[in-house]
C-alpha cells in the first residue's frame, strides 16, 4: 500500500513539473499577447448627433495585435444609443474579459 501511494505522489509531482515546463516553454510573445488581451479596455471616441445616433467613431488607444478587439469595440459603440438632444464627442470604454 505504501509503495502504491508513493508511486502516485511521484507521478503527480512529475505531471505538475511537466505542466510548469510547458508553460515556461511558451514563446515570450505568446505570453505577452495573452496577458495583453485578458481584461483589456478599448477606448472608443464617438460623435453623437442630436437624435442620439453615432455619426463617427474612432479608437482612442489603438495598439498592435488588438485589431480584432478594436473592430468589435467600434461595432459595439456604434450600435449603442445615446441620450438625444445633445450632440458632441463622447468617450466610451469597452472592456473585454
Amino acid at each position: 500500500m505504501e509503495l502504491a501511494r508513493r508511486e502516485r505522489e511521484r507521478a503527480e509531482r512529475e505531471r505538475r513539473q511537466a505542466e510548469k515546463s510547458a508553460r515556461e516553454a511558451q514563446p515570450v510573445e505568446a505570453q505577452k499577447k495573452q496577458e495583453a488581451v485578458s481584461g483589456q479596455t478599448v477606448i472608443v471616441r464617438v460623435f453623437v448627433d442630436d437624435q442620439g445616433r453615432v455619426s463617427q467613431a474612432t479608437v482612442a488607444n489603438s495598439r498592435p495585435g488588438m485589431e480584432a478587439y478594436e473592430a468589435s469595440a467600434l461595432r459595439i459603440a456604434r450600435q449603442r444609443r445615446y441620450p438625444s438632444g445633445k450632440s458632441g464627442w463622447v468617450t466610451v470604454p469597452i472592456k473585454f474579459n
